[in-house]
């Protein structure tokens, strides 16, 4: 697959909704070794699977993509330093953890590959025809790189730890308890049904809990 299909393919990733974040996280919880392939199929990223015979950890871009889609870009965790157990919150980008690989590209043309890529510094002495076949080359060989990983220095000590941001650790920023609360919220004060809550999204259902919880705070002052 090349660089122009794997960036269409990435995009065509779609929100799940409040029901698929729900049975993900019951799924996690009943068996925590459970496959990615059927975490993938629940968050409706199956036919990566069926057509395009994408499996294992070269699912996780989708799944990082689709939780970008449906929550938000920035993921918040907490690194605990394997040397001196300080720790700390840190945060990182979904978007950071995709980039474009320059080395995957024909090497005839990594000499001019940083002026190649700037329309606005092309090299005098370059031709048009030479720059659509640079092109050329560039989306026929170029790769997507995903990583997950995070380097985190610890203040205390210096010393630099790589943390793995799991997937079953982001797809949701609610536990299943804070999600049936806002279920019952929904339910209770929001005058939703239960097919309502499981179509709509993560970051509506929270908007709806939080707006519910703020107007039933004004009533009780």
């Amino acid at each position: 697959m090349n660089f122009e299909q794997y960036l269409l393919l990435i995009n065509s990733v779609k929100e799940y909704n409040s029901y698929q974040e729900k049975d993900v996280l019951l799924s996690l919880m009943k068996n925590p070794e459970i496959s990615i392939e059927k975490i993938s199929e629940k968050l409706g990223l199956s036919y990566l699977i069926k057509d395009y015979n994408i499996k294992g950890n070269s699912l996780l871009p989708f799944m990082f993509k689709a939780r970008q889609n449906t929550i938000g870009d920035e993921i918040s965790a907490i690194t605990t330093c394997t040397k001196c157990s300080h720790q700390r919150p840190f945060s990182i980008k979904i978007d950071d953890m995709f980039f474009k690989d320059p080395d995957n590209i024909s090497m005839k043309y990594t000499e001019n590959i940083i002026g190649f890529l700037n329309y606005d510094d092309i090299d005098e002495d370059l031709s048009f025809s030479e720059y659509d076949l640079f092109e050329e080359e560039i989306k026929n060989n170029s790769k997507f790189i995903f990583d997950n990983s995070v380097e985190n220095v610890c203040p205390r000590c210096g010393n630099i730890d790589k943390d793995i941001i799991d997937y079953s650790s982001i797809i949701s920023k609610f536990s299943l308890e804070s999600i049936y609360n806002q279920y019952l919220d929904l339910l209770e004060f929001g005058h939703m049904n239960l097919l309502d809550i499981n179509t709509i999204p993560s970051y509506e259902r929270e908007i709806y809990s939080r707006l519910i919880e703020e107007r039933n705070n004004k009533e009780s002052s």
